[in-house]
C-alpha cells in the first residue's frame, strides 16, 4: 500500500465477538457491531484513508476486551529468510523437502508487497555425475505468470516464494542458496540418510 498514503480504504475484520474497535496509530477510528450477515458473516467494515504505521482491531463482548490483534507496515526489503519443512531427506531420489522464502524489512516483518526476482542455487557434495539432489521446482503462489516453475529464478508474490528439492540416490550434504541482488541467504541441508 506504499502509494494508498492518504487515499479511501475499506478495512474488513473478521471477529467471533458482538463488536470491534478500529485503531490507526493509537487514534480512535470507530467501534462498530459484528455483521452476521452475508457475504461476510462475522465480520465489521470501517471505511477510513489509509497511512503507513500501526492497525488494531480490538474484540468485544458485554462490553469487556477479549482479544486483540495488531497489523504494522513494514519497510524497506532488506534481507530473505528460508525456512525449511524438515531437516532430513531419504536418498531415494523420490523425497521432496519444500523450503519456504521471505522477503522481510530490518525489523523482522514480511514485506507484504515486495515483488523481487529471486535466484536459486544448489549445490551438493555428491555432484551431478552421481544423481545428486535437484532443485525441482521454484516459483511462488502468483496465480497470473508466464515463469517456469523448473527454473533456477522466480519473482516473489506478496514477499513469498518457495523451493522444491528433490533428493539424489547418494547421500550428501546440501546447500541452497537464494540471492536478490545484495540480499543472500543460505540453507544447509543434512547429510541425506542412505535407503539403505
Amino acid at each position: 500500500y506504499r502509494e494508498y498514503e492518504g487515499k479511501p480504504i475499506e478495512l474488513v475484520v473478521f471477529s467471533n465477538a458482538e463488536e470491534v474497535e478500529l485503531l490507526i496509530n493509537g487514534r480512535i477510528v470507530e467501534r462498530k457491531p459484528v455483521c452476521m450477515d452475508r457475504p461476510f458473516p462475522n465480520s465489521v467494515r470501517f471505511e477510513t484513508v489509509f497511512e503507513a504505521g500501526t492497525v488494531e482491531a480490538v474484540s468485544y463482548c458485554g462490553g469487556k476486551e477479549i482479544s486483540r490483534d495488531t497489523l504494522e507496515t513494514s519497510k524497506k526489503a532488506a534481507k530473505i529468510r528460508l525456512t525449511p519443512e524438515k531437516n532430513v531427506l531419504k536418498s531415494d531420489g523420490q523425497d521432496l523437502m519444500y523450503v519456504n522464502i521471505d522477503i522481510l524489512d530490518e525489523d523482522g516483518k514480511i514485506v507484504t508487497d515486495a515483488e523481487l526476482p529471486l535466484k536459486a542455487v544448489l549445490t551438493g557434495t555428491a555432484g551431478e555425475d552421481k544423481s545428486g539432489a535437484v532443485l525441482a521446482g521454484f516459483g511462488s503462489g502468483n496465480p497470473i505468470t508466464e515463469e517456469n516453475y523448473t527454473d533456477d529464478e522466480a519473482t516473489t508474490y506478496k514477499g513469498h516464494a518457495c523451493a522444491i528439492i528433490r533428493s539424489g540416490c547418494t547421500p550428501e550434504k546440501l546447500t541452497l542458496q537464494i540471492s536478490c541482488g545484495d540480499m543472500k541467504e543460505y540453507f544447509y541441508g543434512p547429510m541425506l540418510p542412505s535407503t539403505g
